[in-house]
């Protein structure tokens, strides 16, 4: 008896964080599947982790000249991104998203 009451909780223990990784998974396949970008802007463009695999959008580098365009891009995909993740997610963020290696 006390062997199977062991095994449960030892099981129970196992499979709580395998699910709380499957959430921050799902939500990057989430994202992912939308084929997001966004423009980082500057004159230095530093080295970013793999965003794309970590949280399902892409940052690329396009200089350090902000168009109409890249803005409203911009917009777009940090609401895009905070609907998933939760409000003003983006912005508490962004120094994660650089590769610190």
């Amino acid at each position: 008896m006390y062997r199977r009451l062991f095994a449960s909780l030892l099981l129970s223990f196992v499979y709580v964080p395998l699910f709380a990784q499957a959430s921050a998974n799902e939500k990057a396949e989430k994202l992912s599947k939308q084929h997001l970008t966004y423009y980082w802007i500057g004159r230095y463009c530093p080295k970013f982790s793999n965003t794309e695999f970590a949280y399902g959008f892409n940052i690329k580098c396009v200089g350090c000249i902000l168009t109409k365009s890249i803005e409203r891009n911009n917009r777009k995909v940090e609401r895009k991104i905070n609907r998933v993740y939760g409000r003003d997610w983006f912005d508490k963020n962004r120094s994660y998203f650089l590769d610190n290696n």
